[in-house]
């Protein structure tokens, strides 16, 4: 049989071997000739050739020059509404199902997917698709939204009873008959009836029970700068703008002290730097530094520095 000699090793004809020159080459010996080539890779496959290797790796998936791997899930950059996944080097993309909407009006979003029933804007607000609410000028006038379009119409009230009261707020009367009378601190309320217990406690009668809600203040400080006291303005009773001149006790200030100019434009205002004499001095307000000061009020008083 005739032979073959390639790099210095000889092989019988019809045999296929290895090219040490080219680790991704395969060499065949056939009639005394050598015939070598590349080792064949799989059909339809671009991607990149590692550097380790001979072929390119089809199980991944190469798109928009970024490789994924096999069963990956990933979203393109044109169309951030579709779901792309690479299956053994093929990309495979589809749009996501979004619901059936009961409406014809539709809007989508920016940056949504799926669009939505458009919903209805009445008063400058907008209602979402099938919602209902009581129209703001009147509670007697029930509103809905229907594809996009608000239709409203009038409540009508069934007269069960015969002694009907009115209810503020409620559109329509509750029968007087069957209401319950509230009993709070010695006095009788009738149902639905409000009450002020203080300037900031109200309550009301429902049904037979005392609801009452107290308006809660906000904590108040008094900050300290440079060891000062500085009132705040709820401190300050406002001022008289016909005053300029504020006299302690209502009469003339001791010798030697100064007075202090108050501008009528002012609304209220705290002096500082002032010493009472015995009559007020329960009211002195003592500082670090050893002054005092205190809020001025509408009555006349001298306000002094020393």
């Amino acid at each position: 049989l005739v032979g073959c000699t390639f790099q210095g090793r000889e092989y019988l004809d019809g045999t296929e071997f290895n090219n040490d020159n080219d680790p991704c080459g395969v060499c065949y010996c056939y009639g005394g000739n050598v015939v070598c080539s590349r080792l064949p890779c799989p059909v339809q496959c671009f991607h990149p050739v590692p550097s380790d290797s001979c072929c390119p790796d089809c199980d991944s998936c190469l798109y928009e020059g970024v490789i994924h791997a096999h069963a990956h899930t990933f979203t393109p950059s044109y169309d951030l509404c579709r779901r792309c996944t690479c299956v053994r080097g093929e990309v495979r993309c589809a749009s996501p199902g979004c619901p059936e909407l009961p409406c014809v009006h539709q809007v989508t979003d920016p940056g949504s997917c799926c669009p939505r029933c458009r919903g209805c804007v009445y008063g400058g607000e907008e209602h979402s698709e099938g919602s209902s609410w009581f129209a703001d000028s009147t509670p007697c006038m029930s509103c809905q939204c229907v594809d996009g379009v608000t239709t409203c119409s009038e409540v009508h009230c069934l007269s069960p009873c015969v002694n009907f009261l009115s209810v503020p707020g409620e559109c329509c009367p509750v029968c007087a008959d069957s209401m319950v009378s509230c009993s709070y601190q010695g006095a009788t309320y009738r149902s639905y009836q409000q009450w002020e217990v203080d300037e900031c406690t109200s309550c009301t009668c429902v049904s037979g029970d005392v609801h009452c809600r107290t308006e809660r203040c906000p904590p108040l400080t008094c900050a300290s700068v440079s060891c000062r006291f500085f009132c705040h303005s709820w401190e300050a009773i406002p001022v008289n703008p016909a005053i300029t001149w504020f006299l302690l006790n209502r009469g003339s200030g001791p010798a030697g002290m100064t007075s202090v100019l108050v501008g009528p434009t002012l609304t209220s205002v705290c002096v500082t730097h002032w010493r009472p004499t015995p009559a007020s001095a329960e009211r002195l307000e003592s500082s670090c530094s050893g002054e005092a000061h205190r809020c001025v009020v509408s009555k006349a008083e001298w306000i002094l520095s020393l």
